[in-house]
């Protein structure tokens, strides 16, 4: 939940790290509960400290551990932190500990590639918000912090990641460009980048209809995530091959998937991937008309996207809603939701998303005998899908007009 986070979970981000005794001390003082402003809450199997407190928490714990380990220790529990704190939806901290990171690196230059590392993470966070310029901004200063160290991990996460923002607004062209330069500096040294990679080459593919390809991708990449058991980037994947699946009209096997997508996340947390999957559930269910399960799953992703600011899953979920309303009969409610989604894909420029929203707003007048309003937003989704040489979208477009 977002506003709360699980004590054990936050310990574990110390288990490796901190020396033993050091390691014990920390579980001690945050398990007693008797530090002023300290409260940890106990359910019948968990332990959680809600967020309220845990600023006050997170600034005691890096205070006390600031002079117990070395600098380029302490940096390192600051990195697997912030990573923490991005996958729980928890950005305010992340942005916390990576202004904590610069500090570090002004004083002492030798630790420039750990701040460099942490801007990757908040490029990240900016990815999930949409806000796409200043993402590309922090990977800039990343990638020049990199450049300078002759760390080429650290330059290849740059380009997967620029390559995820254009992919993102629908730059297909310059997504892959991008992905492709990763790919070359990894692909030979590093599998769990070229994983990520091969990933986001899947995504692209799937984008303009290259399913095949695409599945291909998505396979090459779980077999590399589950070698390390990463079950945060096995999440990610599984979602993307059940999308896959519900472009083939293989519904059961879909449903397995974002089951199992759904498992991977809770183990971590991840609370994007989980607003994702259960807004492909809620989709998925409608195809299935099964409307009542649609707006269950519909509600649990926008309660989650709402709170981590995920604006193009909001987006995304107000396309879903307008669906469902259509399909109720509920014209006037459901355009006004297609309207709205539009106005969001158009302001974070999300090219892609827009062009379905237009869609579903033209299926949704032709419905109501408006086919002239219809003709108009469909040509709007037809040009984007022959920019992106989508041929299978750009003869579904060309069947409804």
């Amino acid at each position: 939940m977002i506003n709360e986070i699980k004590l054990k979970d936050f310990l574990d981000q110390f288990r490796k790290s901190l020396p033993a005794s050091e390691f014990r001390k920390l579980r001690k003082i945050l398990k007693s509960g008797n530090q002023k402003d300290i409260s940890v809450q106990k359910t019948s199997s968990e332990e959680y400290i809600p967020t309220v407190n845990f600023r006050i928490i997170l600034d005691l714990t890096l205070f006390s551990l600031e002079k117990s380990l070395s600098i380029e220790k302490y940096s390192e529990v600051i990195l697997s932190l912030t990573k923490f704190f991005l996958i729980n939806g928890h950005y305010n901290f992340a942005f916390h500990l990576t202004n904590t990171l610069s500090y570090i690196a002004k004083k002492n230059g030798q630790l420039a590639n750990y701040y460099g590392y942490g801007l990757l993470n908040i490029a990240e966070i900016y990815r999930r918000q949409a806000l796409w310029n200043e993402g590309l901004k922090r990977l800039n200063e990343a990638r020049k912090l990199f450049m300078h160290s002759n760390d080429f991990t650290g330059i290849a996460r740059c380009e997967n990641l620029s390559g995820s923002i254009y992919a993102e607004q629908g730059n297909i062209k310059k997504a892959q460009n991008y992905f492709f330069k990763g790919l070359e500096i990894v692909e030979n040294s590093n599998q769990l980048i070229a994983g990520l990679i091969h990933n986001n080459l899947g995504i692209v593919n799937s984008m303009i209809g290259n399913f095949e390809l695409a599945l291909s991708y998505f396979q090459r990449a779980l077999v590399v995530f589950e070698k390390y058991n990463s079950k945060y980037y096995v999440a990610d994947v599984r979602h993307n091959i059940g999308m896959i699946y519900i472009r083939k009209e293989k519904f059961k096997k879909a449903i397995n998937e974002f089951d199992r997508c759904i498992h991977a996340a809770q183990l971590t947390n991840y609370q994007n991937i989980l607003a994702l999957s259960f807004l492909s559930k809620s989709y998925l269910f409608i195809l299935m008309n099964d409307i009542e399960l649609a707006e269950v799953w519909l509600d649990k992703s926008l309660e989650i996207a709402d709170g981590i600011n995920d604006n193009l899953t909001i987006a995304d979920c107000y396309k879903v809603k307008g669906i469902i309303l259509k399909k109720k009969k509920n014209y006037d409610e459901a355009e006004i939701y297609f309207l709205r989604s539009l106005q969001l894909n158009k302001r974070y420029n999300n090219q892609l998303n827009y062009a379905e929203s237009c869609t579903e707003l033209g299926l949704l007048l032709k419905e109501k005998n408006n086919l002239v309003g219809a003709k108009k937003y469909f040509m709007q989704a037809l040009r984007y899908y022959k920019k992106i040489n989508s041929k299978i979208d750009s003869d579904r477009i060309k069947s409804y007009l």
